[in-house]
């Protein structure tokens, strides 16, 4: 993984593997969640309601 990278005012995520390859999470949802993100070396992030982000 090269980048990874999220909006502030959307919550949208998009992780770049390379130049021409990105995987995108977009926030469609004003009710949910969108995206919860765990990472390896520990810890979570989670695309909250409204696009705000909370990371633990």
């Amino acid at each position: 993984m090269h980048r990874v990278s999220v909006r502030e005012d959307t919550g949208d995520l998009t992780l770049s593997f390379g130049d021409d390859l990105l995987l995108e999470a977009l926030n469609m949802s004003s009710g949910y969640e969108a995206w919860q993100l765990i990472r390896a070396e520990g810890g979570t992030s989670i695309c909250m309601v409204g696009g705000g982000l909370a990371i633990f």
